[in-house]
């Protein structure tokens, strides 16, 4: 934890100093629980044990696994979501309920963490090698999708649910729930994509050959959607990454990448028109400077079992070399 202690005091200052801005200055229950959860990540002077002596009823209080992660992912300067927030403590038998956990519970994780000098980052990738993370997922070989297993939920989503931005303010993921009402109803025309995700940079034309034969001519970048337009994800950063042309949609027929599991859903939904469907989109980066990631991770699942997989998307164009750390593509 050597990364953490560097930030002290400073740290835990900061961080409530903007946290109190978000959700109020006279809201000190809350300000205080999130002082004394950094000041256990970081090892500085504020004693959790003393401000638990004065507040006994606060080992009551739940928070939430994403106040965690924000919190870390500010403090450390990390890319920290949910998830990894839900395998850190379970890996030290801390498990939350639907992902939220007892301030108690938290505080005694982060504390089992810190007593073994863990470094939070060595973690996620010790749990993610113990689980075959790095052997599930394939190398890109030409296709630009490719399912890899049934889909893993920990918990369905009830609502659509944005993850946000790590600390790179990279987006990193978002999840939703499906119906027949998530569809627009106005045309694509009315919904423009006005903003630019993060990395987004100079676009320009290209001719590719796609391992299927086909030939794409048209620009190389998309501004590609977590969540899609066509199930109400909504044009903010936090659901907007700089993909590929590929990435987005494939191939010339339009039915791959991204577009291979949500042309999935809409067709099951077009079918099953009270059906639900759960989807939950988790974004990769291969190194903290990237600004560009290497593949997604989309879980897919209908109420029915009727569709059920995991999915990877990478982030590639056939023919292309990409600088992940400026968003720069040569040609092969």
């Amino acid at each position: 934890m050597k990364k953490i202690v560097a930030f002290g005091s400073v740290a835990v200052a900061v961080i409530v100093m903007i946290v109190s801005l978000f959700i109020g200055s006279n809201n000190s229950r809350i300000i205080r629980t999130i002082t004394n959860i950094v000041a256990s990540i970081t090892g500085s002077e504020s004693s959790t044990a003393d401000f638990e002596g004065k507040q006994p009823k606060l080992s009551k209080r739940l928070i939430n696994a994403d106040e965690i992660a924000s919190l870390l992912g500010h403090s450390l300067g990390s890319s920290i979501n949910v998830g990894d927030i839900e395998r850190i403590l379970g890996s030290v038998g801390v498990h939350g309920n639907n992902g939220s956990y007892s301030y108690s519970d938290a505080i005694s994780g982060i504390k089992k963490l810190k007593s073994k000098g863990k470094d939070i980052s060595k973690v996620i990738e010790s749990l993610d090698s113990s689980q075959g993370k790095s052997s599930v997922i394939p190398k890109y070989n030409g296709d630009y999708n490719t399912v890899i297993g049934k889909s893993k939920f920990k918990t369905l989503p009830k609502k659509t649910k944005y993850y946000g931005l790590d600390g790179f303010g990279r987006p990193v993921g978002a999840e939703t729930v499906i119906t027949v009402k998530s569809f627009p109803k106005t045309s694509r025309k009315e919904r423009p994509v006005d903003i630019n995700p993060v990395g987004w940079g100079k676009n320009f034309k290209v001719t590719v050959n796609h391992k299927d034969g086909s030939t794409y001519k048209g620009f190389f970048w998309n501004r590609s959607h977590i969540i899609a337009d066509s199930f109400g994800g909504e044009v903010r950063i936090e659901n907007l990454t700089t993909g590929t042309r590929a990435q987005n949609v494939g191939g010339r027929d339009n039915k791959g990448g991204m577009a291979y599991g949500e042309t999935k859903v809409r067709n099951y939904l077009k079918d099953n028109r009270d059906g639900k469907v759960y989807y939950k989109v988790k974004v990769h980066y291969k190194e903290k400077s990237d600004i560009i990631s290497d593949y997604s991770i989309v879980d897919i699942k209908s109420e029915d079992n009727a569709i059920n997989e995991r999915i990877v998307v990478y982030n590639e164009m056939e023919g292309f070399t990409i600088d992940r750390k400026n968003g720069i593509a040569t040609k092969k």
